[in-house]
């Protein structure tokens, strides 16, 4: 049963990320770690492109984690991730995948392109894809609280069987859009919002919205 699969990108290399496979092993945890590589130039709106490491968290972990997030592992998981995961993922000290436009200058986003998390949930019209984004140069206790926001608010729906209620209505909130849906942790909220891309790339400012 797997819990993570990691997509490291092949400029990175996937043996990067060996000591963070080994440990969250050693918690129980069943992981997948694979190479991808870049497919050409994107032509999407900055925060659907693929970034160059992506966390896929299965559904079997959020079915568990309301019982496990009490238990001593619990703590070592977010310890795992906050040694060899966040180091690797915000500010890397190599390789950073940033946006680059015509001329080769970088340009300047709100989320970082190098790391995200997915997932994968079901709802009346067919699956979607959740994508959890992180600021540029967050804190370790941000990146940290991010991962277990995201993790509570998906398992409270998943393990209440409203999973496509969920689904549902995040695509109501996007004007019926069925793309990848944004997610953030508003720190000022202290909740998980949803990014309204569009809005957001029209009047270049940054808009999302509470899931209510």
């Amino acid at each position: 049963m797997t819990h993570f699969k990691l997509k490291v990108h092949e400029q990175i290399g996937k043996e990067e990320f060996d000591d963070l496979k080994v440990s969250l092993n050693d918690l129980g945890y069943d992981v997948e770690i694979s190479e991808h590589s870049s497919s050409g130039p994107y032509a999407s709106l900055d925060w659907l492109i693929p970034t160059g490491i992506g966390l896929f968290i299965a559904k079997p972990y959020f079915e568990t984690i309301l019982t496990k997030a009490a238990e001593d592992h619990y703590l070592l998981l977010k310890e795992s991730f906050k040694r060899y995961l966040y180091p690797k993922s915000i500010n890397p000290k190599k390789n950073e995948f940033k946006l680059v436009v015509n001329g080769g200058v970088e340009k300047e986003t709100f989320f970082t392109l190098h790391f995200s998390i997915y997932t994968i949930i079901s709802g009346a019209n067919g699956d979607l894809s959740l994508k959890l984004m992180f600021p540029k140069a967050c804190s370790a206790e941000y990146f940290n609280k991010s991962i277990e926001k995201y993790s509570n608010f998906l398992s409270a729906y998943i393990s209440s069987g409203s999973e496509s209620e969920l689904a549902d209505k995040l695509v109501e909130m996007d004007s019926g859009r069925r793309w990848t849906k944004i997610l953030w942790l508003n720190d000022s909220s202290q909740e998980i919002e949803l990014v309204d891309v569009v809005l957001s790339s029209k009047n270049k400012t940054f808009i999302s919205k509470k899931i209510t």
